[in-house]
């Protein structure tokens, strides 16, 4: 009996082992959301500008990531980052002190970049999962928060 019992014990604790490495080794693939361009990366940076703001979202800054790297005589392919904020969710989330800490996460990133295959992608962070993983109105504000940026990068990806 007590062989049974320490034989179920330890099959389940390397079990759980097992699966903690596999969500570790596949949660930052989960966390990201990439899609192809149908354009490449100045007309997906345009259409996306113009669909940010056609929605209730705002363009807050673009980085050219590229350029910064350059400046240092790194040669990289185009990427962009446009940051878009919605201050009807940020503030929202932000009024409870106990989810002030996910302003680190603000304003929201959309990616743009062209790989070595020389197509261009656009990628941002799952916000429906990231709330999930933070719950209560973290939860309902981020999941508002991913149906509309798929509502804005719907017309550039493939």
């Amino acid at each position: 009996m007590k062989k049974v019992l320490l034989g179920s014990v330890a099959g389940f604790v390397i079990g759980a082992v097992v699966l903690g490495i596999a969500m570790f080794n596949m949660l930052p693939g989960m966390m990201l959301i990439e899609n192809e361009s149908r354009f490449d990366v100045d007309k997906t940076v345009q259409k996306l500008t113009q669909s940010i703001e056609q929605s209730n979202w705002v363009v807050k800054q673009k980085y050219l990531l590229h350029k910064g790297a350059a400046k240092i005589g790194k040669l990289i392919n185009p990427v962009v980052v446009i940051e878009l904020g919605h201050a009807g969710h940020s503030s929202t989330i932000l009024k409870f002190d106990d989810y002030r800490s996910t302003a680190v996460m603000m304003p929201a990133r959309i990616a743009v970049y062209e790989k070595e295959n020389d197509k261009v992608y656009i990628s941002r962070i799952d916000l429906k999962l990231m709330g999930s993983m933070f719950g209560g109105v973290v939860k309902q504000v981020m999941g508002e928060a991913q149906q509309e940026h798929d509502a804005i990068v719907k017309d550039v990806i493939n």
